[in-house]
Formats: structure tokens, sequence, C-alpha cells
């Protein structure tokens, strides 16, 4: 279950967050939340802090290629599958 409050993902798992940043756009999100609360410390994302907290940066940045990857897969795979005007088929 998921609720936001005053814009940040308060609630939801680790595994939870790790799905719903199958979206990028989710990704994103939570990517620009954990950097909204470290420069709103005045601390700003550094190699030191890029680890830290219950969903860590690297994680938004992982999963953000992982969804390029993904999505460049199903691409050249749809293209492959779905007919076309002019060519043939591949099966």
């Amino acid at each position: 279950n998921f609720v936001l409050e005053d814009g940040v993902l308060v609630e939801g798992g680790e595994n939870q967050k790790l799905v719903m940043s199958l979206l990028p756009a989710m990704a994103f999100y939570l990517g620009a939340s954990q950097m909204s609360k470290y420069e709103g410390s005045q601390q700003g994302i550094n190699w030191d802090n890029i680890g830290e907290g219950p969903f860590p940066f690297t994680y938004t940045l992982g999963m953000l290629t992982f969804d390029i990857a993904l999505y460049i897969f199903l691409a050249w795979y749809l293209e492959q599958i779905v007919p076309a005007d002019f060519g043939l088929q591949r099966k």
C-alpha cells in the first residue's frame, strides 16, 4: 500500500519500491524525492551518502538503467514479432 505524504512515499517496503520502479516515471520520482531530501538538508547527494537510506539513490540509478535495457529489449522483440506493412514477419 503506497501513500504519499507531502510528496514523499511513506509506506511500502524496499521490494515494493523496486517493483514500482519498473515504471521509469516511478523510479525517477523516487530518485527525485531522495535528492530533494538531501538538498533540503544542504547536504546534497555525493559519493559518501549515495548508498544510504532505506531506498538508496543507487537503487534508483540501477533501476533506471535496468528500465532502459528492458524497454530496448522489448522494442527490439516487438519489432521482430509484430507484423508491419512491408517485409516478412520473423518467427
